[in-house]
């Protein structure tokens, strides 16, 4: 039995599991930003009579807080997009790495052969 061989196989088949449950996971949110972002690219020009309003003074502030955060928010869904990719491929490289370097400190412990 090749125990490197059996957990560096048992690893891949963890870390596409982990890949894959990460991108379930924020799949939705990703696609959200990415049509946040083209619509915000595309916005429609201002109705004239809009505009007119604007600068008579008499166009009435926007007070719905969710509507202001949303306004207010700039998307960004190519940094969401790393922020995650960092998270779904650097866990299983830290489990890679911590896995390789217990094997290597535990095979000091085997029986060596003597001559």
């Amino acid at each position: 039995m090749n125990l490197r061989r059996g957990l560096f196989r048992l690893w891949l088949v963890g870390s596409v599991l982990f890949v894959l449950a990460v991108a379930f996971v924020n799949y939705s949110d990703i696609e959200e930003e990415f049509e946040d972002a083209t619509s915000v690219i595309f916005q429609p020009v201002p109705d004239p009579e809009v505009i007119k309003r604007f600068q008579e003074g008499t166009l009435q502030p926007v007070t719905d807080p969710a509507l202001i955060k949303r306004l207010e928010r700039t998307p960004n869904p190519w940094a969401s997009l790393a922020r995650v990719a960092a998270f779904a491929f650097g866990i299983p490289l830290a489990v890679l790495a911590l896995g390789a370097s217990l094997l290597w400190a535990l095979s000091g412990f085997a029986a060596g052969q003597r001559s």
